[in-house]
């Protein structure tokens, strides 16, 4: 990657891509590169690697958190609420999701995944 921030020689994107070609089965690395997409305003891309990381690490809350978090980005209340619940099911600790999403009265913790 030529183009955005630089970390060393490289841009922050090539860093990431040169870490999915070292380990294409480490969803962690995708989740991260989701966050980080996703804090630059480019949701489509970061759907598409925490999707990625949901393949590779399905019972992953933290994936599933953030996929929440994006969701509740774009407006997109249910699907939020969703990952939400299959989040705090799989013992995600941090409240805020839930209490935004209540907040927006959109909590609903018995929604089937």
């Amino acid at each position: 990657g030529s183009k955005g921030a630089k970390l060393g020689r490289y841009t922050i994107e090539c860093w990431f891509e040169r870490a999915m070609r070292f380990k294409p089965d480490d969803g962690v690395v995708r989740m991260i590169y989701g966050i980080y997409l996703a804090k630059k305003g480019d949701q489509e891309a970061a759907m598409t690697q925490y999707k990625k990381a949901l393949e590779i690490m399905p019972n992953s809350a933290e994936a599933h958190y953030n996929l929440g978090l994006l969701y509740l980005d774009m407006k997109s209340y249910d699907l939020a609420n969703q990952q939400a619940v299959t989040a705090y099911k799989l013992g995600f600790p941090l409240p805020w999701l839930r209490d935004k999403l209540r907040e927006l009265g959109a909590w609903n913790p018995s929604v089937k995944n």
